[in-house]
């Protein structure tokens, strides 16, 4: 049987399905589409930490359907373009796109 790892960047996932597809991804289908695949050895699940408690909900749900939630701080940079991102890797921002 086909040994599977799984990596899942919450934030990129909600936000590229809500403005392509106009809809919600559906984590649990993806478990059970991914796990009929192989057996999965690890499932973790990236996610900016808030901490308030809708999206302490979801990551409950997330931790049910068998991902380990990994919660990472974030700092929001605003781009010359207003566009704001929330990303851990701050530093790779500041050196690819102009911060005002």
């Amino acid at each position: 049987m086909k040994k599977i790892a799984v990596f899942v960047d919450v934030q990129n996932i909600y936000y590229t399905t809500r403005q392509a597809y106009a809809g919600q991804f559906n984590y649990r289908e993806f478990w059970q589409r991914i796990s009929s695949q192989g057996e999965i050895v690890c499932a973790f699940a990236y996610a900016i930490h808030r901490g308030d408690e809708k999206q302490l909900n979801f990551q409950e749900i997330l931790k049910q359907i068998g991902f380990t939630v990994i919660g990472v701080k974030s700092c929001i940079a605003i781009f010359i373009d207003h566009s704001l991102h929330g990303s851990p890797y701050y530093s790779e921002l500041q050196s690819s796109r102009q911060l005002i």
